[in-house]
């Protein structure tokens, strides 16, 4: 025996567009979803149904799915439902949520009753996305069940009789239907479309600088003096999308050929840089560079580095006596919630002498092009490349995007 056999009538078929907003959960009729494949509107279909007694008769929802659909509302055939045909491209709908369920926006809205069943009915939700941009048409939702026919709420209705197994009662007819148009996808990998902050400041730190020996015989430490350690953080953020998630990016994914890493530095937690450079100058500077650091990175106590001067062959060891982070000196609590989901961290820990250079150590992946794959809450994605660029100063510049 089917569940269905016991109907007696439809009595409600709603369709809207449901999405949360500031306020919480509405229900609109009009909305706007980016056409990227990934971006989708949430679809709220309600419907009430009585058995012969004239009693709600609730279906299980495993059933509902299979018998509800979209319908074009002036013409009255079904949408294409995850490839199961080709009707008005380049929209898609689905039973599945594929993470960005979000509307950029809408109009024409009523706060929602989000309750399942009861009194209004059932809701079953489906999940509508665009493959490329498209201004949209007027969507209906339709219903077909077994041994009674098919109902929608296009323009037309349809002729199935209203009553059990559709042999009593009229024709359903009730006209309802919402919007939704799509429009161009946000490329990332443009710089026009990322919004670069760059911050910097001086870490306080005990960092001893000693005058070690020369390049034939390492001497007893003659003197030191304080160094200095300075932090620089580039954050990158979707420019034009404002959400909920404070305007970060939702997926990234970090492409490199590989690490860099330096034997007599000590990285916390074992977390290697993209890029190490040594550049000399007016003093001379080792950059240690974090693409999109996913846990707190930076030098452990103990760390060394080494430079030796140009003509007297001096050779002097900066030395860390604390942890230099990306949070400064110490761990931060709120690590996920309050960094940016695409980040540069670059740590400068400086010599402040003239005509002194790299001493038993080199540059490693100074010419690396380091990209981020991002995804931002719309499903909008592009690839963020990062690149250093560096002369004869003892300066390194990183660029986002550079075209």
């Amino acid at each position: 025996m089917s569940v269905w056999d016991d109907f007696g009538k439809l009595e409600l078929l709603w369709i809207n567009i449901l999405n949360y907003d500031n306020d919480g959960y509405n229900n609109h009729k009009y909305a706007t979803i980016f056409g990227n494949g990934k971006n989708q509107a949430t679809i709220y279909i309600r419907i009430r149904i009585s058995d012969k007694n004239k009693k709600i008769l609730i279906i299980p929802d495993d059933e509902l799915l299979k018998a509800v659909h979209l319908v074009h509302y002036t013409e009255g055939k079904r949408l294409n439902r995850q490839g199961d045909n080709s009707n008005y491209k380049p929209w898609v709908y689905t039973n599945e949520d594929l993470g960005y369920a979000k509307v950029i926006s809408t109009s024409n809205t009523v706060k929602s009753e989000v309750s399942t069943y009861g009194e209004y009915g059932q809701v079953i939700k489906l999940y509508l996305h665009a493959t490329e941009p498209n201004e949209g048409f007027k969507i209906s939702a339709g219903i077909d069940i077994p041994g009674v026919g098919n109902f929608n709420t296009s323009e037309m209705g349809t002729i199935t009789r209203n009553g059990p197994e559709g042999k009593t009662g009229s024709a359903f007819k009730y006209p309802h239907f919402v919007h939704i148009k799509a429009i161009t996808p946000i490329d990332y990998g443009s710089k026009y479309n990322v919004l670069v902050n760059k911050g910097s400041s001086e870490i306080s730190n005990k960092i001893k600088i000693s005058k070690v020996g020369n390049e034939r015989q390492y001497l007893k430490d003659i003197f030191y003096f304080n160094g200095i350690s300075k932090r620089e953080d580039i954050s990158i953020r979707p420019k034009e999308i404002k959400s909920n998630d404070k305007n970060t990016f939702k997926v990234i994914n970090v492409i490199r050929d590989k690490k860099a890493n330096l034997d007599t530095v000590k990285f916390l937690n074992n977390n290697l840089p993209d890029i190490i450079v040594g550049m000399g100058g007016g003093s001379f500077s080792s950059y240690f560079v974090f693409v999109a650091p996913q846990d707190l990175v930076g030098l452990m106590p103990g760390s060394c580095i080494y430079g030796v001067e140009e003509f007297t062959n001096i050779v002097y060891k900066y030395e860390l006596s604390q942890k230099v982070t990306n949070y400064g000196g110490s761990d931060s609590p709120n690590l996920s919630s309050s960094r940016p989901s695409a980040a540069v961290f670059i740590l400068q820990c400086n010599i402040p002498l003239r005509n002194v250079g790299k001493f038993n150590w080199c540059n490693q992946n100074e010419n690396a092009v380091v990209k981020m794959e991002v995804i931002d809450s719309y499903g909008n994605s592009g690839i963020i490349t990062i690149k250093s660029h560096y002369g004869d100063s003892s300066i390194i510049d990183i660029t986002i995007n550079e075209e």
